[in-house]
């Protein structure tokens, strides 16, 4: 394809990313579950550090500039609203206040 010929700096101008309820419900339910998710946050980092630092190119007329990024917090969660004995067992707030922390901590709030 043609477009993987281009850099991805030259094909995205806005980039969403995000995690929290989702990621607490299904990938925090063990220890290792737990450290996977970390070191996946901690890899994300890094790659959103790499995508919105402005690209160098050794060819001036190729220069590539950083790509916009938001990052998307997990929303404040209205416990007593959950639906299902997993999700009051998993996204409650006190979850969630845990998932910006990890996410904090990773430095990833300071990537985007």
């Amino acid at each position: 394809d043609a477009n993987e010929m281009i850099p991805l700096t030259d094909r995205i101008d806005l980039l969403f990313v995000g995690g929290g309820s989702w990621d607490r419900l299904h990938l925090f339910t063990t220890d290792e579950d737990q450290q996977s998710l970390r070191e996946t946050v901690q890899a994300l980092t890094t790659e959103l550090q790499t995508l919105t630092s402005t690209q160098q190119n050794t060819n001036p007329q190729s220069q590539s500039q950083s790509i916009a990024t938001i990052w998307m917090t997990p929303t404040t969660i209205h416990t007593p609203a959950l639906i299902g004995d997993d999700k009051r067992s998993h996204m409650r707030e006190i979850d969630m206040e845990e998932m910006r922390s990890l996410y904090a901590h990773a430095g990833i709030l300071g990537s985007v």
